[in-house]
């Protein structure tokens, strides 16, 4: 055998070798690979800071506010999309918001929650409600439930951070921080009102 036949033969052993290895790898963790390199990659955001003017079934004016969860890759669907709180803080006395960090993860309820499943799938965007406010009531976080040790209201002149994630089986989203600040005025104009509920990304 030539130096050169060796040299094709060690290469040509090698190279089976090395594709051994990676069909290995590919069986055992191909699902997470598929998910790192072209999984569904989720993200959350404000829908429209000003809300949405309507009212409750006893006819007290109200206005909802929303957040969209949007999958930057629709061909890859997340599956069993849940968006939580993961922190809620509200200033100390000099005005900066402490640690914001919750026990556990609290859900947000879907628009239109009694047609959309509890835990969807997401190609395209979907939008879950971010809380409300009444006419004669406090802005209210809408979460599916309260824990007995949180506070999911601001009242008038208060303003509190909410640190919100879009979890599925696939992915985490980045967190999303929110402020949302209300000054205890009422105004029917979409314009004006947004001046007294103010909600945004900090």
């Amino acid at each position: 055998m030539t130096d050169h036949q060796f040299t094709l033969y060690m290469t040509s052993q090698w190279f089976m070798v090395i594709a051994t290895l990676l069909l290995g790898a590919i069986a055992i963790w191909g699902d997470w690979i598929k998910a790192k390199l072209i999984g569904p990659r989720l993200v959350v955001d404000i829908l429209n800071p000003m809300g949405e003017a309507t009212q409750f079934s006893d006819g007290v004016a109200s206005r909802h506010y929303h957040l969209i969860v949007r999958n930057k890759i629709k061909s890859s669907p997340a599956h069993n999309v849940r968006v939580l709180m993961t922190g809620l803080s509200r200033p100390t006395a000099d005005g900066r918001y402490g640690n914001s960090t919750l026990s556990g993860g609290v859900q947000f309820v879907w628009q239109f929650k009694d047609s959309v499943p509890q835990f969807p799938v997401i190609g395209s965007p979907l939008i879950c409600d971010l809380g409300n406010i009444r006419q004669d009531g406090p802005f209210t976080l809408a979460t599916m439930f309260r824990p007995i040790y949180l506070d999911t209201t601001i009242n008038s002149n208060q303003r509190a951070k909410v640190t919100v994630q879009a979890v599925s089986d696939e992915c985490v989203s980045p967190p999303l921080n929110v402020e949302i600040s209300w000054d205890g005025k009422w105004e029917e104009d979409t314009g004006r009102m947004a001046e007294h509920v103010v909600i945004k990304v900090v």
